[in-house]
């Protein structure tokens, strides 16, 4: 069984918009169509995921063709990811819920935050890969392998254990 990658919504962000951390996004996306990994994110990742690039697109970080451009590209890497069966997407119920609140309570983090690791949780992934230093923190709090996506390094030698 291939190695479960967690990615977070920066983390995603990174393979659509070229930023820090990208070069590792596209590792991981390499791998997952060599059949090497496979990625899952929550439900709720991907309305984020949007919201972000809407963001980028607002505050002229991206063109308004880049904007498009990333949104059609997410969309049908996702389709085709699930029939490769190379993307497992975490649905956000009720339980998911309750189990955040308890670690955002635990933690003082974001709800959003919460929603990631308690995901992270669910789905049985191997390794969490995001750009946000407190989340990876807590995510290792919680006894959960983190890897900031910003360090290439970092994750190519976790993605080859």
């Amino acid at each position: 069984m291939p190695q479960k990658i967690y990615l977070d919504s920066s983390s995603i962000v990174k393979r659509y918009v070229h930023e820090k951390g990208s070069d590792s996004a596209n590792l991981v996306y390499e791998k997952c169509d060599a059949k090497e990994v496979g990625v899952c994110f929550s439900f709720w990742n991907i309305g984020e995921t949007l919201g972000v690039l809407d963001q980028y697109y607002q505050r002229k970080w991206i063109t308004q063709q880049q904007h498009g451009e990333a949104i059609r590209f997410f969309a049908g890497e996702c389709l085709r990811l699930m029939m490769l069966e190379a993307l497992d997407t975490i649905l956000v119920s009720s339980s998911v819920l309750s189990d955040s609140w308890e670690l955002l309570e635990k933690h003082h983090i974001y709800h959003a935050d919460a929603l990631q690791i308690v995901s992270c949780k669910r789905s049985g992934a191997d390794l969490f890969l995001s750009a946000d230093k407190i989340l990876l923190e807590t995510a290792r709090k919680e006894d959960i392998h983190s890897v900031n996506i910003e360090n290439y390094r970092e994750v190519e030698v976790s993605l080859t254990n």
